[in-house]
């Protein structure tokens, strides 16, 4: 693992040490540089420098402090400007946090809003309702409006079984994923009806279970796929635990939609 001091020496900037809570999480990182947008190298990414790639870390840590400005600029665009940023909302879900973001109880989870914009993204807080002069109540419903115009759904049964997870999954009972061309925060696909009535369209069922694979995306089967919902809840949970990085963990449920009803819920053992 590389030193602070062997960081500081080789870029030339300041490194601070610090804890940031990320959906509800603290995790240990660094922040570098200085100035209002600085790059965040989290432990765990930390721990896999070696001398074999340190240098290729030093020159993505670069890189990131000369993007850095740039985005910097960028994002003061998209917050002084409301009809800039309006197109860019997108409603997304985590775990429950205690911060200062605009956000709904969500299930045993929560909704929030953020301005997805290139290969960066960026929460929406509550001082932006009154510079934007808008509610929180059209905030959300302008967020998941724009959420239903950039998904995909796909099968991923054959990627599972070839990954041997240990549960028999029968060929007439497809899995599939939603997410969207940016890959990012797609799981807020969940507060959309519109998209949910799609999946089981595809799924051919008018009730599908859904997987928290991560806060990126969702995966969905109709009923049969597994024979058992307490044995499935706890594969979630162990993969949460030794799979998904903590910072992309979602939830450790299993959920249910129904087209007729058009209710989302979370299934008990």
């Amino acid at each position: 693992m590389i030193s602070l001091e062997e960081i500081k020496e080789r870029l030339g900037v300041p490194v601070e040490e610090t804890v940031i809570s990320k959906d509800g999480v603290d995790h240990k990182c660094i922040l570098i540089g200085t100035g209002d947008v600085r790059p965040i190298v989290y432990d765990d990414m930390l721990a896999k420098v070696t001398e074999d790639n340190v240098d290729a870390f030093i020159k993505s840590v670069k890189n990131s402090i000369n993007k850095g400005t740039s985005m910097y600029n960028d994002v003061n665009s998209l917050i002084d400007n409301f009809d800039i940023a309006k197109p860019l909302l997108k409603v997304c879900v985590r775990m429950k946090t205690e911060d200062d973001a605009i956000k709904r109880d969500f299930l045993d989870i929560e909704q929030y809003i953020r301005i997805i914009h290139n290969d960066f993204s960026l929460i929406i807080k509550t001082p932006l309702l009154d510079r934007w002069s808008v509610t929180e109540d059209e905030l959300f419903e302008i967020a998941i409006s724009n959420s239903k115009h950039d998904y995909n759904i796909s099968s991923v049964s054959d990627k599972l079984r070839s990954i041997g997870i240990g549960l028999e999954i029968p060929e007439d009972n497809i899995l599939y994923v939603i997410n969207s061309n940016t890959f990012m925060y797609d799981a807020g696909c969940l507060c959309n009806t519109d998209i949910l009535d799609e999946a089981t369209e595809v799924a051919d069922a008018d009730e599908i279970f859904i997987i928290p694979s991560s806060v990126h995306e969702i995966l969905f089967f109709k009923a049969g796929v597994f024979e058992s919902n307490s044995e499935l809840i706890d594969l979630i949970k162990l993969i949460n635990r030794t799979e998904v990085p903590n910072t992309d963990v979602l939830s450790d449920s299993l959920y249910k939609y129904n087209r007729i009803t058009k209710e989302l819920e979370v299934v008990h053992d």
